[in-house]
């Protein structure tokens, strides 16, 4: 709950269209830990923003398909590096370069 307060308070005064979550840090992803990430997507697209999930472990992963949960209206990528250069493309910027110095194009 305090999560989707955070996201969607950010969100507002940020004024953004795209919202990172990554839920590297939750020890255990469960069907209630899936049903407050649908909501808090949800909640966020009321507002205008697009949101991207990263971070889900493998077991993570296994267990919520294994659980049945749906999570196809989810925009998951395997790594936070993934989820920034989606939300860029969300926004029509990209990022490019090669290793540690990398710029952003299209602004």
């Amino acid at each position: 709950m305090q999560m989707t307060e955070r996201l969607l308070e950010t969100i507002v005064g940020s004024e953004a269209r795209v919202a990172i979550l990554d839920v590297t840090g939750i020890a255990e992803i469960d069907t209630s830990v899936a049903r407050n990430l649908l909501k808090a997507v949800d909640a966020a697209k009321m507002l205008g923003a697009q949101i991207v999930v990263t971070g889900f472990s493998p077991d993570a992963a296994q267990t919520l398909a294994q659980l049945g949960v749906d999570l196809r209206e989810l925009n998951t990528r395997g790594s936070l590096k993934a989820g920034i250069s989606d939300a860029f493309q969300m926004v029509n910027q990209e990022v490019v370069g090669t290793g540690k110095k990398s710029r952003r194009q299209g602004i």
